[in-house]
């Protein structure tokens, strides 16, 4: 599966998965946004 892009936030942030779930970014993680085109 192909990502569009890494997203790195300001942390801790608040990130939505494909479910529209809230999920909190730890430091070192990146949010993966996968392509929806």
């Amino acid at each position: 599966m192909k990502s569009l892009g890494r997203l790195t936030f300001p942390l801790p942030a608040i990130a939505f998965d494909q479910n529209k779930n809230p999920v909190i970014m730890k430091k070192s993680d990146t949010a993966i946004c996968p392509s929806k085109v």
